[in-house]
C-alpha cells in the first residue's frame, strides 16, 4: 500500500472516529477524573502535560508504575526494554553508559560523542541530552511513560521515535515516612535503597532518596581471575524539597547525583587469532559461556543536576508553570580493543565536560472548557567536549613497521556548543460530546558550533603514511571548526470518538524532527580529499499515521488497547565508515516502519491481576541515497526486532493478621535481530522469564525472593570486526539468569 491509499484510508478512519473527552480541570491538581464502578486502578499519565486517565489519551502510551517494575523484578530502568511491546534497550550488558534505544523498529542511532539520540528520555520534565546518561538505577521512581511514534508538539526535542518520560514520586506535606529495602543476590549482588519524607511545616515537606548497587560481572575474566566482565557498582541519590506558600503557589526543587564505574561495553574475542581465543571461543555462539579475556577495561561517569518547577495557578482558571533545570556530566571509558591479555589495542572516550541548561515556560488552560490546550517556550543549551583516543600497543606498533617498544596513540578532540529555542502549541475542542479534535504545532530553531582536531603521537607518525592508510589509522587534522543551524515546523493532529462511555477510537497523525549536527569521532578524508568530521550532516524528519482503539469493559475489570501505525522517516542519520576509513555520519535514506501494538489487562477476580501486550514491526530501507549501499534497501533494520511480547500475573491474597503473600511471573520474549545493516550476524530470539514471591504487610514491611532469566537463555547481543590485524573479531552475550532476596520496610 503506497503513501496515498494509506493516507486516504486513514482520512476515512478519522472521519469515523476518535478522541476522548477531556479529564476535568481539577486533574490539573493531580486528581483522577471520576469513573462510575471502576475495579482497577486508574492511571494517571501526563503525555500531554496534564494529568489525565491513559484511557483518555489519543496515542499509545504504556506505562510502568513502581509495583509493576518491582513484580517484573526490573533492576535499572533499561529493563523496561523488554517489558513494554515493540521497544529494545540494549545497554551493554550490565554497564550503563552505552545505550541504544530502539523503538517501533527505528533505532535511536546515538552515539555519545556526536549526533543526537532520536528517543527523547525525560527525567520530572527535564530533557536529557546525553545518552551517557540515560540508564541508571531504579530511585524513588512513581511511573514510567513510554510514548511511541514523534512527540514532536509536547515534547518537541529529539523525539523522532519517541519518548520515555521518569516520573518521581513527589515530597508530600501530609506524612513523615522512612522506607528502605536491602537485596542481595548471585553474582555478589548487593543494594541498598533507602527514601525519607519529612514534612517542615503544613505546607512544605523534604524528600531525600539513595541508592547503593554493587554487582560482579556476568564474565568470569581468564586474565584477571575475577567476574569483573561487565560489573556494576553504583551510588546516587536525589533530594526534592516541596513549598506551597499558597493555595495558588507550588514550588518544587530538586537535586541529584550519580556515580557508577565498572566494564560497561566489554566484549570478549571470538575465533580464530590467539590460540586462546580458538580453543575457547570458535565462533560468536560459543562467547556466551560466560568466560572471557580482557585486559582492564573500565568505564566511569559523574552526573549531577538541579531543577525548579514553579506552579501558579491563577485565578481565571490558567495554570502557569516554569522549569528550569541545569544537569551535569562527566564520563571516562577505555575498552580493550583486541579482547585478549595482549596489549594491541584500545579505545574509548573521555567526556571531561558536558553541561546542559534548559527552561521550559508553560501555560495550560482549565481543562473543563470545550477549548482546552496547553502552550509554551522551550530553550536549551549544551556545552560537549570529548576526547576519544585510539591507542596500539608495542605489538600493533611493531607489527605496523614502527618503532620497537613503543606504544601509539590517534587522538581526537572536539566540542559542540548547541543551542535551541521553540514554541509549541496543542489544543483541544469538543465538536460534539463524544467528538474532539486536536491539533498541535511546534517551530524549533536548532544551531550549532564544532571545533575539532586530530593528531597523532610520533611512534604512529613513524609509521609510512602509505601503511597508515591501508591499515586505517587517523590522519592529522589539523584544528578547524565549523558551524550550522537548522529550524522546522512540526506538530500533530488528531480525532477521538467515543461511541460507549468505556470505548474510544482515535486516529492521529505526527510529525517529528531532530536536527543535523556534526560527528565527533576519528576521521580520515573521504575519496575526494575532504575530512568529513566539519561536514555537517542534515536533520531527520518523522512522518506517523496511527489509528487504534482504548476499551474497558466488565465493569473496568478488563482493559484492551490496540494500535495500528506506519511511520516514514526521511534522511535518517547514520554512522558509516567508507572505502578510505572515514567515520562519519549521514542522512543515508528513507525508511518505512509499520506495525500493529495490542495489551491488556484482566482482574478476573479479587486479588489476581492478568496482563499481557504484543508488538509487530516491519521496518526496513526503502531509500538509499546515491553512494550508499545499495543492496540494504528493502532490508531489515539493525537492532530492530518483528515481534516483541510478554505476558504475565501477579497474586496476592491475604495470610494471617495484616499479612499477604504475593507472587508474580512475567514471560517476555523479542525475536531475532541483526546485529549488523547487512544482516549478516544475527541475534537469536530471546525469551526471558521474571519471577517475584513474598510475604508483606499493610505497613510497608516484607520478604521476597526474585528471579530474572530464570531459564537462563543465552545470547550474542553485539559484535565487532577484527581489529588492528587480529584475526579474532569479538562478542558480547546477554545477562545470565540472577536472583536474590530482598527485605523491605517502613516507619
Amino acid at each position: 500500500m503506497n503513501r496515498i491509499e494509506f493516507a486516504a484510508r486513514l482520512g476515512l478512519l478519522v472521519s469515523a472516529a476518535t478522541a476522548a473527552l477531556a479529564a476535568p480541570a481539577y486533574a490539573q491538581q493531580g486528581q483522577a477524573p471520576p469513573k462510575a464502578d471502576t475495579s482497577r486502578d486508574i492511571v494517571i499519565v501526563t503525555a500531554r502535560k496534564v494529568d489525565e486517565d491513559v484511557q483518555d489519551v489519543p496515542v499509545t502510551v504504556n506505562v510502568l508504575s513502581a509495583d509493576d517494575l518491582e513484580n517484573r523484578a526490573a533492576e535499572t530502568i533499561s529493563d523496561i526494554g523488554s517489558l513494554v511491546p515493540n521497544v529494545l534497550w540494549d545497554d551493554s550488558g550490565g554497564g550503563t553508559l552505552a545505550n541504544r534505544i530502539t523503538m517501533r523498529g527505528i533505532a535511536s542511532n546515538a552515539s555519545k560523542n556526536g549526533f543526537d539520540p532520536g528517543v527523547g528520555i525525560y527525567v520530572d520534565d527535564v530533557y536529557i541530552a546525553n545518552e551517557i546518561g540515560f540508564n541508571g538505577g531504579l530511585l524513588d521512581v512513581d511511573r514510567i511513560e513510554v510514548l511511541k511514534g514523534p512527540q514532536g508538539t509536547l515534547f518537541g526535542r529529539n523525539t523522532t521515535a519517541g519518548a520515555i518520560s521518569i516520573v518521581t514520586r513527589r515530597p508530600s506535606a501530609d506524612d513523615a515516612y522512612l522506607e528502605f529495602d536491602v537485596t542481595a543476590g548471585n553474582y555478589n549482588l548487593r543494594q541498598f535503597r533507602v527514601v525519607g519524607n519529612v514534612p517542615i511545616s503544613p505546607n512544605a515537606a523534604l524528600k531525600v532518596s539513595a541508592i547503593s548497587r554493587e554487582r560482579d560481572g556476568y564474565l568470569y575474566n581468564i586474565v584477571t581471575g575475577k567476574r569483573d566482565i561487565n560489573d556494576e557498582n553504583h551510588k546516587g541519590m536525589r533530594a526534592q524539597l516541596l513549598w506551597q506558600p499558597s493555595d495558588a503557589v507550588e514550588i518544587l526543587a530538586s537535586a541529584h547525583y550519580f556515580h557508577d564505574e565498572g566494564s560497561a561495553e566489554a566484549q570478549t574475542c571470538w575465533g580464530p587469532g590467539t590460540a586462546n581465543c580458538q580453543v575457547r571461543h570458535p565462533t560468536r555462539e560459543s562467547v556466551i559461556d560466560g568466560i572471557g579475556e580482557d585486559n582492564a577495561s573500565i568505564s566511569e561517569r559523574n552526573m549531577w543536576g538541579a531543577s525548579l518547577r514553579a506552579n501558579y495557578d491563577a485565578p481565571s482558571g490558567m495554570l502557569y508553570t516554569s522549569i528550569s533545570a541545569y544537569e551535569h556530566l562527566d564520563a571516562f571509558n577505555d575498552q580493550d580493543q583486541d579482547y585478549t591479555a595482549l596489549d594491541v589495542i584500545r579505545s574509548g572516550f573521555t567526556v571531561p565536560d558536558d553541561w546542559q541548561f534548559s527552561q521550559e515556560f508553560r501555560l495550560t488552560t482549565p481543562q473543563d472548557q470545550k477549548l482546552r490546550g496547553v502552550a509554551g517556550l522551550y530553550y536549551f543549551h549544551e556545552e560537549r567536549e570529548a576526547i576519544t583516543p585510539l591507542t596500539y600497543g608495542p605489538i600493533a606498533i611493531a607489527n605496523f613497521g614502527g618503532p620497537a617498544g613503543q606504544s601509539g596513540t590517534a587522538l581526537t578532540e572536539g566540542q559542540i556548543g548547541t543551542d535551541s529555542y521553540a514554541i509549541y502549541g496543542q489544543g483541544q475542542y469538543d465538536l460534539t460530546p463524544t467528538l474532539t479534535g486536536e491539533i498541535g504545532l511546534r517551530y524549533t530553531n536548532d544551531s550549532k558550533d564544532f571545533t575539532y582536531v586530530q593528531t597523532l603521537s610520533s611512534a604512529l607518525l613513524a609509521i609510512p603514511p602509505a601503511r597508515r592508510n591501508q591499515l586505517g589509522i587517523p590522519l592529522v587534522v589539523p584544528e578547524s571548526s565549523a558551524s550550522d543551524s537548522w529550524g522546522q515546523l512540526t506538530g500533530t493532529a488528531s480525532l477521538s470518538w467515543r461511541p460507549t462511555e468505556d470505548v474510544m477510537l482515535y486516529g492521529r497523525y505526527s510529525r517529528g524532527y531532530k536536527s543535523g549536527g556534526f560527528q565527533n569521532a576519528q576521521s580520515n578524508p573521504d575519496a575526494q580529499g575532504v575530512f568529513l568530521a566539519t561536514v555537517p550532516f542534515g536533520p531527520e524528519i518523522m512522518d506517523q499515521y496511527e489509528v487504534g482503539f482504548r476499551s474497558e469493559f466488565l465493569d473496568n475489570r478488563f482493559r484492551f488497547n490496540f494500535s495500528a501505525f506506519r511511520m516514514e522517516y526521511s534522511d535518517i542519520q547514520q554512522q558509516t565508515t567508507n572505502a578510505n576509513f572515514a567515520k562519519f555520519v549521514t542522512n543515508a535514506g528513507d525508511v518505512l516502519s509499520e506495525g500493529i501494538e495490542a495489551e491488556f489487562v484482566l482482574l478476573p477476580f479479587e486479588g489476581m491481576s492478568l496482563f499481557g501486550n504484543f508488538g509487530l514491526v516491519h521496518s526496513e530501507f526503502v531509500k538509499i541515497k546515491p553512494g550508499g549501499d545499495q543492496t540494504l534497501v528493502g532490508r531489515e533494520l539493525s537492532y530492530s526486532p518483528q515481534t516483541t511480547g510478554s505476558i504475565g500475573f501477579t497474586y496476592e491474597r491475604p495470610l494471617f493478621g495484616d499479612w499477604g503473600g504475593m507472587v508474580s511471573f512475567v514471560h517476555t520474549y523479542r525475536s531475532d535481530i541483526a546485529l549488523n545493516n547487512n544482516g549478516s550476524v544475527m541475534s537469536p530470539a530471546l525469551p526471558l522469564t521474571n519471577g517475584r514471591i513474598g510475604i508483606e504487610n499493610d505497613n510497608g514491611w516484607g520478604v521476597y525472593a526474585f528471579g530474572s532469566n530464570l531459564f537462563d537463555s543465552r545470547r550474542i547481543t553485539a559484535f565487532s570486526g577484527p581489529k588492528a590485524g587480529l584475526a579474532q573479531g569479538s562478542a558480547r552475550p546477554s545477562a545470565p539468569m540472577t536472583y536474590g532476596v530482598e527485605l523491605r520496610g517502613a516507619f
